[in-house]
């Protein structure tokens, strides 16, 4: 299913290098998910994530001619994500996590964040891992180069993040 995505995303960011604003809403529909996931874990909040959704794809579909051909489509994707909830933490002064509880439920498109309630317990690094695993599926080796660890250290950071979670 990753490979399915993958080729999916590429195909959709070489046609946002040549133009076609339509492809943006073939990486939303593939990507979207992952992407909100991936800035809850960074931000620890919900319309913190839902505003990095929104920042993400139009930078895609700006720098999409910057994605080198060859490289995970994904993983490119989702780092652009990661840096601008980082960005987002940094412009917030750092805000506590919202419990989802207090989100209407209007709002509530993602059935699979409420299990991001968890992950609050986690520090970081744990916290990312686990997302980047469980919600986008990144084999270790693309998790490992997004992190910027060694892949060893990525599996054992999920180890160890996984059974924090089950003692919980």
């Amino acid at each position: 299913m990753f490979y399915a995505v993958e080729k999916a995303c590429e195909s959709a960011l070489a046609a946002l290098a040549a133009g076609d604003r339509s492809a943006l809403a073939t990486l939303y529909e593939r990507m979207g998910r992952s992407v909100f996931s991936v800035a809850y874990a960074v931000t620890g909040n919900y319309h913190d994530a839902e505003d990095v959704l929104q920042e993400t794809m139009p930078d895609a579909f700006r720098c999409a001619s910057a994605y080198r051909q060859g490289t995970s489509a994904c993983a490119w994707l989702l780092s652009i994500a990661r840096h601008k909830a980082v960005d987002c933490l940094r412009r917030a002064s750092v805000r506590r996590a919202e419990p989802l509880d207090d989100v209407p439920a209007a709002e509530s498109r993602y059935a699979a964040v409420e299990a991001l309630e968890l992950l609050r317990f986690l520090d970081e690094g744990e916290r990312e891992v686990v997302i980047l695993c469980v919600y986008t599926a990144l084999p270790y080796k693309e998790l490992a180069a997004l992190l910027g660890i060694t892949v060893p250290a990525a599996q054992k950071r999920y180890q160890r993040a996984m059974k924090k979670l089950r003692a919980l």
